[in-house]
């Protein structure tokens, strides 16, 4: 018979992994954020349909990195 406590303690990542995590994801997303920038950039200028999805795609990329940051404070914090 398994024990549900144990099993829960097995799947609790600890504030320094918890905090690594966070870093990772913010870093992706602003890594993401830049080359949808540069590749904005390079794109000729009369590509509406790429241009506006890549648009869209960017604005989504900034939503998440402004939540990555917003994660990366709260456990920060969390951790002080």
């Amino acid at each position: 018979m398994s024990d549900p406590v144990r099993a829960e303690n097995q799947n609790y990542a600890g504030p320094e992994v918890i905090a690594a995590t966070a870093f990772r994801i913010e870093r992706d997303f602003r890594g993401l954020v830049d080359n949808l920038r540069r590749t904005m950039e390079m794109v000729d200028p009369s590509d509406d349909e790429l241009r506006e999805r890549l648009a869209n795609t960017k604005a989504a990329a900034d939503r998440g990195l402004r939540l990555s940051k917003l994660l990366l404070r709260t456990t920060r914090r969390r951790r002080a």
